[in-house]
């Protein structure tokens, strides 16, 4: 009987004894395998690190560089002398498919540029370069006469051009009305979007040899004085410049 248990017990021993010493032969290779494929993942998660880094890079580059073009156009649109501005402003919409014209300057009620839409509606446009005056903000005053402007003349819908932008108390008062404060950022933007991207001696260029150079500064608020003719007086039918912030500034300059 205890032989008959024995044979099998000695069977099973040696089964297990084999399979340990099998088990224990491979140990070496499998962790070495093992080794081999966290260095793979490893290597893998480098390349895909690096790859994100550079993409990130890129990212930044890209934006670092559309900032400064961003940055240099507004500058550039900012520093437009004020015919130049309105030449730049009737460009811009005839891009955007208005049939857009300069009014001559004089007796223009303010307007600088009158559209006709692609629907054949009547809208205009005054546009107001102040840089040395308080700090280039167009206010509300200016906004209601412009809005008077629009009421006169019939039009849908007004576009105010001021590239150093509003003050606070004239955007809220053009609110809920048919205007557009357009500062330098939403004349970069329109302008990207039609391609009209001008360098700065294009956009200087736009000045062009009927601006009036010899326009003085208004010695009150330090902004280009215009061209204009008396109606009435002792100096009517003469030329004067006459301060654009008329009639809350009364400084004129007699042409001799």
């Amino acid at each position: 009987m205890f032989l008959f248990y024995a044979i099998p017990a000695a069977g099973f021993v040696a089964v297990v004894t084999v399979g340990l010493i099998a088990w224990y032969s491979r140990k070496p290779d499998s962790g070495r395998d093992g080794s081999e494929v966290i260095r793979r993942e490893q290597d893998k998660y480098r390349k895909l690190q690096a790859e994100q880094l550079r993409e990130e890079q890129e990212r930044r580059e890209k934006e670092k560089a559309t900032q400064f073009h961003r940055a240099s156009k507004v500058k550039a649109i900012k520093s437009l002398a004020p015919l130049a501005l309105e030449r730049y402003v009737a460009e811009l919409f005839q891009r955007m498919g208005y049939q857009s014209s300069l009014t001559p300057g004089q007796g223009d009620h303010g307007i600088d540029v009158k559209l006709i839409n692609p629907r054949g509606e009547r809208e205009i446009i005054q546009c107001k370069q102040w840089p040395n005056w308080n700090d280039g903000l167009v206010g509300e005053p200016q906004i209601r006469d412009f809005y008077g402007a629009m009421m006169s003349e019939n039009a849908v819908c007004g576009y105010f051009v001021a590239p150093h932008g509003f003050t606070p108390q004239a955007r809220s008062w053009a609110m809920g009305k048919p205007m557009i404060l357009a500062d330098a950022n939403w004349l970069y933007l329109k302008a990207g979007e039609l391609n009209l991207n001008l360098d700065e001696g294009e956009l200087s260029s736009l000045e062009g040899p009927s601006a009036d150079a010899a326009a003085p500064l208004c010695p009150k608020h330090g902004v280009p004085m215009v061209k204009k003719i008396a109606k009435r007086g002792g100096f009517a039918g003469e030329p004067f410049y006459g301060c654009p912030l008329f009639p809350d500034c009364m400084e004129r300059i007699h042409i001799p």
